[in-house]
């Protein structure tokens, strides 16, 4: 069985002074110092743009070799905002094979090194179809309002209504140091934030941000990696049933919770994949967190609160915390493993045992679900 035994990070900003390579040595380092500094069998680098968006192929052998680790195979995962997620599926699955004892997962994003607004507009809408949506002039952002379009008329809600997540994602990244965005933001600011694609607004989705984080995946640790799974499923959203029903969510997370033969009830808190407000309401209700239509409701009424019914997010998510893609699943592992043992300060949630981590790719199209438990 895989356990996670260390864990580190950088904040997540814009990293002038930093490079790609030197943001995954920096988190590489911390999370070897957190557990002990014992020797890496492999080395797995979660990423999405460093080809596009930073000209860098074959980055795990950079990374490897700056870190000093000689003999031990290294590749790069991709699966854009899930990247991470893939990487720490596949970090556990080589050692619970017998193939590597430790491995050490790393996850690394800089988008800064992107200046003009066009190009990251293209390089962020790379992970939909090319011939049947990109090329028509459909962005990412333009996917998302077409889904809050659909969910306002299907629940009769109105925008002031996606408030309340960005709204309690800014609440909770105030204590925690290593956040983007680290101030609270009122309603009536969301309400007053530009269209992006109307109705999505500014503060409905998270700022590209710079950022690494890492952990170790051992034969031993603190932290049991107790159940996972990746689903896939439809990326063009012309040829989806219902866009309001996240099928990859539900049965990606069924499975990881079955094979930790748990159910939501014994879930101490979750993290979910912010990537947009109305995302983040249709994956609370496909995980069974909210029923359709209701999470905007529960949000505002506390429910996903840090001292909440379920904690969600408790460092601010991809909207608070920052999103550097590649790296984003990483940084919950890692903030997961912080808070499990106890080590995370102001964010801290009493008594937690167990979490429950959701990534997704590109608008819904892939899911990737990871327990953890103490």
């Amino acid at each position: 069985m895989a356990y996670i035994s260390g864990a580190g990070f950088t904040r997540v900003t814009n990293h002038w002074d930093l490079s790609l390579e030197d943001l995954a040595v920096e988190a590489g380092i911390r999370a070897l110092e957190d557990s002990g500094h014992e020797e890496i069998d492999a080395v797995v680098v979660a990423n999405s743009f460093s080809g596009t968006a930073n000209g860098q192929e074959d980055l795990s052998s950079i990374i490897v070799d700056q870190l000093g680790i000689r003999d031990a195979p290294s590749f790069k995962v991709s699966l854009e905002g899930a990247s991470g997620a893939a990487a720490i599926i596949t970090a556990t699955a080589l050692v619970n094979s017998g193939i590597a004892r430790r491995v050490l997962v790393i996850g690394v994003e800089k988008m800064s090194d992107v200046t003009a607004l066009e190009d990251l507009t293209l390089i962020s809408s790379t992970s939909l179809d090319r011939r049947f949506e990109r090329e028509i002039g459909a962005t990412i952002h333009s996917q998302h309002a077409l889904i809050m379009q659909t969910y306002m008329r299907r629940y009769n809600i109105g925008e002031e209504d996606f408030g309340h997540f960005p709204v309690l994602m800014h609440e909770n990244a105030c204590v925690v140091p290593h956040a983007q965005f680290r101030y609270k933001l009122k309603l009536e600011n969301y309400m007053r934030s530009p269209y992006l694609a109307e109705p999505l607004k500014l503060f409905d989705v998270p700022a590209e941000g710079d950022g690494a984080a890492a952990v170790v995946v051992s034969e031993r640790g603190e932290v049991k990696i107790s159940g996972f799974s990746i689903s896939s499923g439809k990326v063009m959203l012309s040829l989806r049933e219902d866009l309001l029903r996240l099928d990859v969510v539900r049965s990606s997370v069924k499975r990881a919770l079955d094979m930790a033969e748990m159910d939501l009830s014994s879930i101490s808190f979750t993290k979910i994949h912010d990537s947009s407000s109305v995302l983040a309401y249709l994956q609370l209700e496909s995980i069974g967190l909210a029923e359709e239509g209701k999470a905007p409701q529960l949000t505002a009424e506390g429910r996903f609160s840090r001292d909440g019914e379920m904690p969600v997010n408790p460092e601010g998510g991809l909207k608070a915390r920052g999103y550097p893609v590649g790296a984003s699943a990483v940084y919950q592992a890692a903030e997961a493993y912080l808070q499990l043992t106890g080590r995370v300060g102001e964010s801290q949630i009493d008594g937690a045992k167990s979490c429950l981590l959701l990534s997704i790719s590109g608008v819904g199209s892939g899911a990737t679900s990871i327990v953890l438990t103490r």
